[in-house]
C-alpha cells in the first residue's frame, strides 16, 4: 500500500511538471515583438 501510494505521488507530480513545462512556452511573446509594435506605434 505504501509503495504504490508512493508511486502515485511522484507520478503525480511528474505529470504537473510535465504539463506546466509543456504548456508554458506557447504563452511566450515571440522574442522580437516589442520593438515591431513600438515603431508601429510611432
Amino acid at each position: 500500500m505504501k509503495k504504490s501510494f508512493l508511486l502515485f505521488f511522484v507520478s503525480l507530480c511528474f505529470g504537473i511538471t510535465a504539463v506546466l513545462l509543456w504548456t508554458d512556452p506557447a504563452y511566450a511573446p515571440p522574442p522580437g515583438c516589442a520593438p515591431v509594435a513600438q515603431n508601429l506605434a510611432v
